[in-house]
């Protein structure tokens, strides 16, 4: 059972000792506070697709993001491509249907997904001149720390 409700003040300074040092344990004999570790679930391309090649110099690249459990869009994670120098080539950020959409020159990148509170996803990807190119991207949970207190300073 998760308690948080009705922290009295020295309940919240330990809370926020607990947090500030990582993750710890404390009892005494009215309180005890576990601090446990969820480890984080791992994030994977779903599909990498090229759907198709455009008369055009540029490649495009767009796909949808969504949560590893629920399969639900994600919204607000941010996306980029960054080349080998390294630097940024394209960004963005998905939309409310979890959707991203990218420009860039033709070449060989590091896809960058990235959303908070969310394991992140790396990912190699070759674009060709013209290449019209859909990866889709499952975000695991990223590992959390959980309090439990019983007590009477809880």
């Amino acid at each position: 059972m998760r308690v948080f409700q009705g922290l009295n003040t020295s309940a919240v300074v330990l809370v926020a000792l607990l947090l500030g040092s990582g993750c710890a344990s404390t009892r005494s004999e009215s309180t005890e506070v576990r601090c446990v570790l969820e480890p984080a679930e791992p994030s994977e391309v779903l599909r990498d697709e090229l759907v198709g090649i455009a008369d055009t110099t540029i490649a495009f690249l767009s796909g949808k993001v969504l949560d590893s459990g629920t399969r639900k869009p994600i919204e607000l994670v941010n996306v980029w491509l960054m080349d080998t120098v390294p630097s940024t080539i394209a960004g963005t950020t998905t939309d409310t249907s979890g959707y991203y959409h990218l420009d860039a020159p033709s070449g060989t990148y590091t896809l960058h997904v990235v959303g908070i509170g969310r394991t992140i996803q790396e990912y190699e990807v070759d674009l060709g001149v013209g290449h019209v190119r859909e990866i889709d991207v499952a975000l695991g949970k990223g590992a959390s720390y959980v309090l439990y207190g019983v007590g009477r300073a809880f």
